[in-house]
């Protein structure tokens, strides 16, 4: 499989990006990122060559990731999630965040980070001409892209 061939030039960037809670779709969102992790461990044995046996399935680990959010932008989804607990604890809601980049001619990528909590909060303001910016940690379970995942599938 190759890559595509852009025939308008456009590579995705962040202005292709959509960002979404539960399908409410958010545009002050400033930026974005994310890591994922799967801990394998090489397994030595006795072999005369000295190369492993192989390797464990491995731990799989969704790192807590960052988003940068205008403070008005994080007045709507501290609203949202409070709705989805239904207590005034926007922590206590169990929420899908989705990131997905989209230009003409290039088939979409979708981050979909499943049943995220936010665990926390950071503000900070100066004086300036600077916008007022929320950060909050989002800590997801799992995440997959493009229904690709890092962890194994569970077979039966």
């Amino acid at each position: 499989m190759s890559d595509v061939v852009r025939s308008n030039g456009d590579i995705l960037s962040w202005k292709s990006a959509i960002f979404r809670i539960e399908n409410d779709i958010y545009e002050g969102l400033l930026a974005h990122d994310r890591e994922e992790k799967r801990d394998r461990k090489v397994v030595p044995g006795a072999r005369r060559d000295g190369t492993p046996l192989g390797k464990t399935g491995g731990k799989y680990e969704a790192s807590p990731f960052t988003i940068s959010v205008l403070r008005s932008t994080a007045s709507k989804i501290e609203e949202q999630l409070c709705a989805i607990s239904g207590t005034t604890s926007y922590g206590d809601a169990e929420f899908n965040f989705q990131a997905q980049y989209v230009e003409e001619g290039e088939d979409p990528v979708t981050m979909n980070a499943h049943r995220c909590h936010v665990v926390g909060k950071k503000e900070s303001d100066k004086e300036g001409n600077e916008e007022l910016m929320t950060d909050y940690t989002i800590q997801p379970l799992t995440a997959d892209t493009n229904g690709r995942t890092l962890h194994s599938p569970v077979t039966a």
